[in-house]
């Protein structure tokens, strides 16, 4: 099921590359299916693949690659000059994101969305690739692509400044109870 999941979502990165936005997107939306079902796979039969250990790692390449595909082709196109500062916006606050994620996870031994009420619900609504794909799709709908990856770049950045600030927070909370205790 990895294998397969993989294949398709390097077929986007291909289809949206060369400018087919709606077969890419289409995909698009279908691997996120694909990797929530491998995902619920593994879990039912508390099995995994050498590849599946990998996922994340997997996922991580292919979801780039889908959104330096899209700078490339909005660039070219003419559609978003500078789509390439969209992309770096975008990437930079993904590495934001997860090393503030990361941080939680060292100090907490928790995901950050289990922070808390606010975490658990700001999980519903912060960047992660679903969203964007969707918000992508609904942008070729409405014919602004541009204005899409445009958004899911500030998107991600909205996210990932609020996730830094959170895990600050919580780490100085942590400190803080540290040095009364």
């Amino acid at each position: 099921m990895t294998l397969f999941c993989n294949v398709v979502a390097w077929t986007v990165t291909i289809l949206l590359v060369t400018g087919h936005l709606a077969w890419g997107l289409g995909l698009a939306l279908i691997v996120g299916v694909l990797d929530g079902l491998d995902g619920k796979l593994a879990r039912l039969k508390l099995q995994t693949s050498k590849a599946g250990k990998l996922e994340h790692f997997f996922d991580a390449l292919f979801e780039n690659s889908w959104w330096l595909a899209l700078a490339w082709h909005l660039s070219v196109s003419g559609k978003l000059p500078d789509a390439f500062s969209y992309l770096g916006l975008l990437i930079g606050a993904e590495v934001t994101n997860a090393l503030a994620r990361a941080s939680i996870v060292r100090y907490y031994g928790k995901s950050i969305s289990e922070l808390g009420t606010f975490d658990r619900i700001f999980r519903l609504v912060g960047g992660r690739r679903n969203i964007y794909v969707w918000i992508l799709a609904l942008g070729l709908i409405l014919g602004t692509v541009a204005g899409a990856f445009k958004l899911i770049a500030w998107w991600e950045a909205v996210t990932a400044a609020i996730q830094l600030a959170r895990a600050a927070w919580a780490l100085w909370a942590l400190r803080s109870q540290s040095a009364a205790g």
